[in-house]
């Protein structure tokens, strides 16, 4: 009854969703958005599209990533503002990290739908979830729910993807077709892949000042460690044994830092200052930093397959819900051990005598290249220029 009431009260934007359909569409207005702030693939896209002379690039948001995005130079609107409202109705292109929400729910009708995703990686997500409380959602047959949650159920024109494996297990997820996928590497990635002086001009001309600030203090630093864990779909607390403390002596004694950044919805419950233990703020750009730190600490989250395109780094996988998280959280779509390769930490002590004992500079790991392989292979050594020229060539046909 609950679902049936928030419909009918939904009502006027839906009919602003149906009029979004006969609304003129320019194929060269190209409409950009993330609900995650101005980050992501959408965002280096953008960027890098804003100055091409054949393409109109228009950043659709919130209003505090509209105002940093304009006192850029750039070209962005509040998503329910005036003109906000009048270019995505009728930009011809969306571009957006997950779904058509990341621009505006009830404005793309006939818009060509081009989702980047934001993750390369094993767990399952979508229509191929099984376990947890997402599960529900995505195998309901209630008409009202599938409302509800219409942004998971629009499906792209084009999908994002990286390679044969990750296309295939897409196919399953979202329910799409093998001609509906692009195979290219993530803009976000590109910046990996740059010269010491273009990513300090990017960031120097793109970045805010907490980023640059963050790079910065890197420079200065011998040995740095990025702790990024993914979201547990349950809610469980996973770092209800995690001594801040003693990391802190481990970390200060070596003169080490650790950069923990959570995921948004994660709560963190720190009640002290750290002088080694540095909370990422969140409008901190991490594709940004993440080259300049020099080992990542995770556990099933996408960015370990980020991190594995930065040549010679450090990994850490830090598992010790792994049981809990396969049966109560998320199921995977490939077998763990055979998908990861690096050092495994089950264990809060474990993880801190991997930091602590630290004797080689130069990490070693065999089986990364068949790894990479399997996550990146149609997409090593293409970059957002021929993702831009695949997605023109689309549109035009």
């Amino acid at each position: 009854m609950v679902d049936v009431i928030k419909f009918f009260i939904k009502v006027p934007a839906y009919l602003v969703l149906l009029f979004s359909f006969i609304t003129p569409r320019f194929r060269n207005i190209w409409i950009y958005g993330s609900n995650m702030g101005f980050v992501g693939n959408a965002k280096y896209m953008y960027i890098h599209t804003s100055t091409h002379t054949k393409i109109h690039s228009i950043w659709i948001g919130s209003k505090t990533d509209v105002s940093h995005i304009q006192s850029l130079g750039l070209q962005a609107y509040y998503r329910y503002s005036f003109k906000g409202l009048l270019y995505a109705l009728i930009g011809g292109v969306y571009i957006y990290n997950s779904y058509v929400s990341d621009i505006n729910l009830y404005t793309w009708g006939r818009a060509k739908r081009i989702n980047l995703w934001h993750g390369v990686g094993i767990k399952n997500c979508e229509r191929k979830i099984s376990t947890g409380p997402l599960a529900r959602i995505f195998q309901t047959k209630n008409v009202f729910i599938k409302l509800k949650y219409l942004p998971f159920f629009v499906k792209p024109h084009l999908f994002l993807s990286t390679s044969d494996q990750m296309t295939n297990l897409c196919m399953e997820c979202f329910g799409i077709t093998q001609d509906k996928f692009v195979e290219n590497m993530y803009p976000r990635c590109d910046i990996f892949m740059w010269s010491e002086q273009r990513k300090k001009q990017f960031i120097l001309r793109y970045e805010n000042a907490k980023t640059l600030n963050l790079v910065n203090l890197l420079l200065t630093i011998s040995f740095s460690y990025l702790y990024m864990p993914t979201w547990r779909d349950s809610g469980y607390d996973f770092l209800h044994d995690f001594d801040y403390s003693r990391l802190n002596a481990i970390l200060r004694k070596r003169n080490e830092i650790l950069l923990l950044k959570l995921h948004p919805v994660t709560k963190l419950n720190i009640d002290a200052d750290f002088s080694n233990i540095i909370i990422v703020d969140k409008a901190v750009d991490l594709n940004s930093i993440m080259s300049y730190t020099d080992c990542l600490i995770t556990d099933y989250s996408s960015v370990y397959y980020d991190y594995i395109t930065i040549p010679n780094k450090r990994m850490i996988l830090y598992i010790p819900d792994y049981e809990h998280y396969i049966s109560r959280d998320r199921d995977l779509a490939f077998d763990y051990m055979d998908s990861t390769e690096g050092e495994f930490a089950r264990s809060f002590k474990e993880l801190c005598d991997l930091i602590e004992f630290r004797e080689r500079d130069q990490f070693l790991y065999p089986r990364m290249s068949e790894i990479k392989e399997r996550f990146w292979g149609c997409a090593e050594g293409s970059d957002v220029n021929d993702l831009c020229d695949k997605i023109m060539r689309y549109i035009q046909s």
